[in-house]
């Protein structure tokens, strides 16, 4: 009975060094037209943006990625390493700064509207 509780108390106190997955803490947020630096913890081998009209992903060195918004919307990124294993798949919002939206209510019902130099529509459903 000792041991179990000595066991259940060295798991309390190392909790706090768990690390969670990333993806727990909701979507990579990048704003259009910027561009987000984003390391990885080994070399990546390849880089697989979900949807390329919504974000650009290049490689500055082999753990270091250059992200950049390119529509609004979400996709996602996967990142595998040398051999082909996952390292990275996560989900990447691009959005605007919600003081440069604006709502038109439409017969269809109320729609969102990203603007900077024009106006677009803002995908919610994504």
């Amino acid at each position: 009975m000792f041991k179990l509780f000595r066991s259940f108390a060295a798991f309390v106190l190392l909790m706090p060094l768990i690390v969670v997955p990333s993806h727990a803490e909701g979507p990579l947020q990048i704003s259009l037209n910027h561009a987000k630096v984003f390391r990885i913890s080994q070399p990546a081998g390849t880089v697989i943006v979900g949807d390329p009209r919504i974000l650009a992903a290049t490689i500055d060195d082999l753990q270091t990625l250059v992200l950049t918004g390119k529509a609004y919307g979400s996709t996602n990124l996967i990142v595998l390493d040398q051999d082909g294993q996952p390292l990275l798949d996560e989900v990447v919002v691009v959005q605007t700064n919600e003081d440069a939206t604006v709502q038109i209510i439409t017969p269809d019902g109320p729609k969102r509207m990203a603007c900077s130099t024009i106006c677009e529509p803002i995908n919610d459903e994504s």
